[in-house]
């Protein structure tokens, strides 16, 4: 039976999975935009997981900090925010916390599925991103990178975890907030496939229910993970000298690959897809 607010039929009702979503690159400066998504059991895992990243930040913080203390990877990496005084957090200090974040995936089986594109690509291909200042194009680039990994994550479903269905929990960026939802709500609209996208067999969605929900990273620890884990693939396609350990401690978890392995990662910047922007 059709879900009662429209959209596909609901598929696999027997387990349910928790898709934790964030983004890294989306400042004006870097070269690449990655939206990441962790799948975390509902049972079975968000509990222990939860639970080993608390005890990381009794591990690596001091304990007058550990109540208000978030993991933000890039405040690890550069040495800001909390991590500004170098002499009490050098590199040395820093980067053990970015690689126990970047083990926990494996280390837990939870599948990492994320979108990426490069805004040297969007400014060829796409007029509109081209027509949009700073904010605009930072909205669009991410905007791009979630449906990337959204369809991904629904093909997963589909092929690897028949019998579930998942919700997404999406760090809260205010600006763009409007746009990911009015996205998302068209990629579960019945005859999306057809009217805007190349994708039919992800689409519509049945995997992924309801409208995503929205959180500030603070607030969840799962989502600082998500966080660690764009912050490090964009790392990866940025060529960073330092970053092949960590990527290699995330590697065995990643569900699609950059090079294909399991599915390519498309480089859609312009046909159907651009559509929804370009109406």
């Amino acid at each position: 039976m059709p879900h009662a607010l429209g959209g596909a039929p609901l598929c696999g009702n027997r387990n349910l999975r928790f898709t934790y979503v964030d983004e890294s690159g989306t400042s004006q400066h870097e070269p690449f935009v990655v939206v990441a998504g962790i799948l975390v059991h509902g049972d079975e895992q968000l509990a222990p997981v939860e639970d080993y990243l608390d005890g990381l930040v009794r591990k690596h913080i001091p304990e007058p900090d550990w109540d208000s203390f978030y993991f933000h990877a890039t405040d690890i990496w550069a040495g800001r925010n909390y991590f500004k005084d170098h002499d009490l957090w050098p590199r040395e200090r820093r980067l053990p916390i970015l690689m126990d974040l970047a083990r926990v995936p494996d280390q837990f089986s939870l599948p990492i599925i994320f979108g990426f594109h490069s805004k040297e690509e969007l400014e060829r291909h796409s007029p509109n991103y081209r027509a949009q200042d700073a904010n605009g194009k930072s909205i669009l680039a991410h905007a791009y990178a979630f449906l990337t990994m959204a369809i991904h994550v629904e093909r997963h479903m589909r092929q690897v975890l028949a019998d579930e269905v998942t919700f997404f929990t999406v760090e809260d960026r205010q600006e763009v907030r409007k746009t990911l939802k009015e996205l998302h709500a068209l990629l579960r609209r019945k005859g999306a496939d057809t009217e805007y996208f190349a994708v039919a067999d992800a689409l519509p969605f049945s995997k992924i229910r309801d409208t995503p929900h929205f959180a500030g990273k603070q607030e969840c620890r799962l989502l600082q993970l998500a966080d660690a884990c764009a912050f490090i693939i964009r790392g990866h396609l940025r060529k960073s000298p330092e970053n092949p350990p960590f990527y290699d401690a995330l590697w065995p978890a990643l569900a699609v690959h950059i090079k294909g392995e399991v599915w390519p990662v498309p480089q859609w910047p312009h046909g159907p897809l651009f559509r929804f922007w370009e109406r």
